[in-house]
């Protein structure tokens, strides 16, 4: 491909990449989440 068509190409993209990781990242922020409410309830329930 060339330059322009390259990108053109790329910015269609793009978005349909994003919705397949979508799932990926609500995974990685949910464990986040929960880890993290999980130690403030053991430092909590400590007290």
């Amino acid at each position: 491909m060339e330059n322009e068509l390259f990108w053109k190409a790329f910015i269609f993209e793009t978005p349909f990449v994003l919705l397949k990781l979508f799932p990926v990242f609500m995974v990685v922020f949910l464990e986040g989440s929960y880890s993290k409410a999980f130690r403030k309830y053991s430092i909590l329930k400590e007290k």
